[in-house]
């Protein structure tokens, strides 16, 4: 096996609504970098061209456990391909996982993603986080084609949200509104923290970058922070009533909405 620093995977987490996109952007747009974005062993949910998504979503009851244990296998070989390319470019390999499938979709509360490379690979992480309050009016706001990408209570999303946090409380995190509000020194910090080379121009090639999924939320490649959705009382009440809301502020470093400021000022939009 190639040595250890060879085996490096960078892998970003968040949750929707959060800004991932245009962090894994930047971070494609320093350079150096391979970046796929939202990456899930459960890929016969998309992609019909694919063979293995026509088996499992056509003869998916025919699957045993060994079955699907091979087919995971065969997702890590997918990506073992792509980490060679990468190197032989001497570029990094990041992956952006698709994080919702696993923390909203189901109650997994862990990356599968990141089970599944552990055997293989030295994942490094990094977690992207936003004020709960903006991150759920984001994802209440954003449709899919098939509704809001969360339908739930605020209370209900936080005590997700913190599952997530726990599940990566080794990683590095990210917060991004500090990203948006210095962008290149959130930037040099992380390149330090992921073993990137930062280059203070990368701001002028992420329009460049339109490959990438989950840009459904942002609009605009400009880093720049924004206004929050509008909070009604009903939303404020349960935040604030909320022991998990609680905690993520405490943990997080955000400020507490109140119930009897339900518009209170802050956050930024995606």
């Amino acid at each position: 096996m190639a040595a250890d620093a060879d085996r490096r995977v960078i892998t970003l987490h968040h949750f929707a609504g959060s800004g991932g996109t245009i962090i894994a952007k930047a971070i494609a747009a320093i350079g150096g970098t391979i970046v796929l974005s939202e990456i899930h062993p459960d890929r016969h949910l998309r992609g019909q061209y694919h063979p293995l998504v026509q088996l499992r979503q056509g003869y998916g009851d025919l699957l045993d456990d060994d079955d699907l244990r091979t087919i995971d296998e065969h997702f890590v070989d997918e990506i073992e391909l792509v980490h060679g390319i990468a190197s032989k470019h001497g570029r990094r390999l990041v992956i952006r996982d698709h994080a919702h499938r696993d923390f909203i979709e189901t109650d997994r509360f862990r990356s599968r993603l990141l089970d599944l490379l552990a055997d293989r690979f030295e994942p490094v992480s990094l977690v992207s986080i936003r004020d709960p309050v903006d991150c759920y009016l984001s994802q209440l706001a954003s449709d899919s084609g098939s509704g809001p990408w969360y339908r739930g209570e605020p209370g209900e999303f936080c005590r997700r949200l913190l599952a997530f946090a726990d599940a990566f409380a080794g990683a590095a995190f990210l917060r991004y509104e500090d990203f948006v509000d210095e962008p290149e020194g959130a930037m040099q910090g992380l390149c330090a923290r992921l073993g990137l080379r930062f280059d203070p121009d990368f701001r002028g090639r992420l329009e460049s970058f339109t490959h990438f999924t989950g840009d459904s939320g942002r609009r605009s490649d400009v880093i720049a922070p924004r206004p929050r959705r509008e909070l009604d009382d009903a939303m404020a009440i349960a935040f604030a009533d909320s022991s998990s809301y609680r905690e993520l502020c405490r943990r997080l470093g955000y400020e507490r909405v109140s119930s009897a400021t339900p518009t209170a000022a802050g956050g930024s939009r995606a």
